[in-house]
């Protein structure tokens, strides 16, 4: 997304840079602020995608951008359909479309910064991804099978602290601690 800090200081920022696109090639924007509640997201995790025509400066950066796109969900789709024990050859092609896709991520944000427009945070994760990546790369190299790279995810660790944080956010805040523990409870016992 556009600029840096906060999301909505983001969203102002592009909103600002397509009111001079607009002004620049004779549109009408029919909207005075771009918020959240107008994208339908309710968090910058969500990254809603705006696309119009572009001069040949940013087409590069959209051909990147798709390109580790098409990377990643390539990775995804597959990883997910994979058993937890990883044949060498779907661990190269893993391999190969995780590297594709930290290549385009690079590659568009070095011509974004080169424009002088970053766009690109390079986020924690990356550090993380990378070596994912290249277990599975190593692994297939040396002809031996790879634990899937699912079996390393804390999706569900996640997924269950976001459960119990949105049950707490729906109680007083001076019986959060008892009421969050008695809304676990009983949507524990409807699910057992």
């Amino acid at each position: 997304m556009v600029g840096s800090g906060q999301f909505t200081k983001r969203l102002d920022s592009f909103f600002a840079e397509l009111q001079d696109w607009c002004k620049a090639t004779g549109h009408y924007l029919n909207m005075v602020r771009l918020t959240k509640d107008l994208l339908g997201i309710d968090t910058g995790a969500d990254f809603p995608v705006v696309l119009a025509d572009c001069d040949s400066e940013i087409e590069g950066v959209l051909f990147a951008i798709y390109d580790g796109l098409v990377a990643i969900n390539t990775f995804m789709r597959k990883v997910y359909a994979l058993p937890l024990w990883v044949k060498p050859a779907d661990a190269l092609e893993l391999a190969s479309q995780g590297l594709l896709f930290m290549r385009q991520f690079n590659a568009a944000a070095r011509l974004c910064l080169a424009a002088g427009k970053p766009r690109f945070k390079f986020m924690p994760k990356f550090h993380l991804w990378s070596h994912l990546v290249h277990y599975l790369r190593r692994s297939a190299e040396s002809h031996i099978d790879s634990l899937n790279i699912i079996a390393f995810s804390c999706q569900l660790d996640e997924d269950f602290i976001g459960r119990i944080a949105a049950q707490s956010r729906n109680v007083s805040i001076r019986t959060v601690h008892q009421r969050t523990v008695q809304r676990y409870l009983m949507n524990f016992a409807l699910r057992w």
